[in-house]
């Protein structure tokens, strides 16, 4: 039995620690391991009574030498074709992920892939003196879109931008890093205080939006990471979501009718899905062979923002303004693709998208735009 017992301890072996690999059962353990040295004792066993020694002593066999020497050449041929199988599923796999999309951007400059505007136009944090002077595409245009929001306002400029310059709309462009055009005192974590910068230049952006004729359109581009910066009249940020939620309601509800009456057409859209560590970035930098294995599904990290929907229908907000759900459009596959069929990675961070992406988009947009125009004329 040794020898038997010998031959079957590697298959076992083998496939505990593949059953591991898949299902994650522990197979690396000492005890599992020596299970399966066991339990290929009686593998050994039953082989060597049921099966070896049968075909040692086959009177068969032994009549004809010719049957032993077919037989073990069809043993020998069994394994063999096994082998070349499993080589030639190989290079189909390998074909697959040969076919991938080859990068625009390395992951490295992926990281950086960020909007550029001037910093008069998307102030940071400490910045607070609003800039009249950020148009783009036609100055003259006919149609006119004002952009404004947060970071995550700045990740659809590519976009707007593209399109402004080709089809020669007046964009302008006025955003702040974790502000809103909304009438309410809110935090900020970067410094640990209130943000009076973002006071200061809201104040600012409605007064200038006042003097404007014209304005086709104004798009709100939002985080959904404001329900922990919202503050009550002691200053500091309010703990009680439900409290918070509230409050983000009253405040929307006149601030959006106050854009409503700046513009023909009011649009807010939605905050992108989020994705946790490792970010699409660094996975794809471990991943080079295989970008698949970065996909995230949507589910837990899409549509975030629902609590600032629900209270701005609360409030009565929400009739003030179109929603627009962009998250088909950034993941039009679930789960959501790190790199897009172009070769293009679509995340920078966890949160923001990779200027190029953007870039990707402007189509949909571009649609999305002209439907929203398309009914406001009709309306």
């Amino acid at each position: 039995w040794s020898y038997a017992w010998y031959l079957w301890h590697w298959p076992a072996i083998g496939l505990v620690l593949l059953a591991d690999e898949r299902w994650d059962i522990g197979g690396n353990g000492p005890l599992l391991i020596g299970a399966a040295v066991v339990g290929s004792l009686a593998l050994a066993a039953a082989s060597h009574r049921l099966v070896e020694n049968p075909i040692r002593h086959s009177a068969m066999l032994t009549a004809r030498p010719v049957s032993s020497f077919a037989m073990g050449a069809a043993l020998m041929v069994v394994p063999l074709a096994a082998g070349w199988t499993v080589v030639q599923l190989s290079k189909q796999e390998t074909v697959v992920t040969a076919e991938q999309p080859t990068l625009v951007l390395s992951p490295l400059d992926a990281r950086g892939d960020k909007p550029i505007a001037p910093s008069r136009c998307h102030l940071g944090y400490s910045h607070d003196q609003f800039s009249d002077n950020c148009v783009y595409g036609d100055p003259d245009g006919e149609f006119t879109i004002i952009l404004t929001g947060d970071s995550h306002a700045l990740s659809w400029f590519p976009a707007f931008r593209l399109l402004a310059e080709d089809r020669g709309w007046q964009l302008h462009l006025w955003g702040k890093d974790a502000c809103q055009p909304i009438s309410l005192d809110l935090w900020n974590g970067s410094s640990n205080q209130p943000y009076e910068t973002c006071n200061t230049w809201r104040t600012q952006l409605l007064e200038h939006l006042s003097s404007l004729d014209d304005v086709n359109l104004i798009v709100v581009g939002r985080s959904m990471g404001y329900s922990r910066s919202i503050i009550g009249d002691d200053s500091l940020p309010i703990a009680d979501r439900a409290i918070a939620s509230e409050l983000w309601g009253e405040a929307t509800r006149s601030s959006f009718e106050y854009l409503a009456e700046m513009a023909d057409s009011v649009v807010v859209l939605r905050d992108v899905p989020w994705f946790g560590e490792p970010n699409f970035v660094e996975c794809v930098s471990l991943n080079l062979d295989n970008f698949a294995a970065c996909a995230r599904p949507l589910a837990g990290n899409a549509y975030r923002d629902t609590w600032m929907i629900e209270a701005e229908l609360a409030s009565g907000a929400a009739e003030y303004v179109e929603y627009v759900d962009v998250t088909p459009i950034v993941c039009p596959n679930d789960p959501c693709a790190a790199v897009s069929p172009d070769g293009i990675v679509t995340y920078r961070d966890k949160h923001h998208l990779t200027q190029s992406y953007s870039q990707a988009l402007a189509p949909e947009i571009a649609t999305i735009v002209e439907g929203i125009d398309s009914a406001a004329a009709e309306g």
